[in-house]
């Protein structure tokens, strides 16, 4: 994952801050970086790293 977006920084320490199992943790980050952006949640999304 390239962390390039100020988000990143600021989703990672929200989520890091969540009770979450440590496997959950990268979902979490880019999907809270997402909302954080003004992503619309409810607009299908096509994952480019994957």
């Amino acid at each position: 994952m390239c962390i390039n977006h100020p988000n990143y920084l600021e989703a990672l320490e929200t989520v890091l801050s969540w009770d979450i199992p440590d496997e959950a943790i990268p979902l979490a980050v880019a999907d809270q970086a997402k909302l954080m952006s003004g992503f619309d949640y409810e607009q299908p999304y096509i994952n480019i790293l994957q």
